[in-house]
């Protein structure tokens, strides 16, 4: 797996939602409400890190990607109050 979600890049959309990748528009957290270090600690991104040895690139497609239900799952969950608001 490259290294998103923190893991040496995030991206940020054009709302300010803090995603594991551009090809993966998915966020817990949003730099409106949270600073940027605070939402590269978001629960959301820590799964994704956390789970870097079950994500492989299969023929040169994202892992993220290759595992849409997962991700998407983790973005639904609850979400953690983040910053000050």
């Amino acid at each position: 797996m490259g290294a998103s979600a923190g893991k040496g890049f995030v991206h940020v959309s054009s709302e300010g939602d803090v995603e594991p990748c551009p090809f993966v528009p998915y966020s817990d957290v949003n730099l409106h409400n949270a600073t940027l270090k605070e939402a590269l600690q978001s629960k959301f991104l820590k799964a994704i890190r956390e789970s870097h040895s079950d994500l492989h690139e299969t023929g040169g497609g994202c892992a993220l990607w290759a595992k849409k239900v997962w991700v998407q799952s983790l973005a639904n969950a609850p979400k953690a109050p983040q910053g000050d608001g």
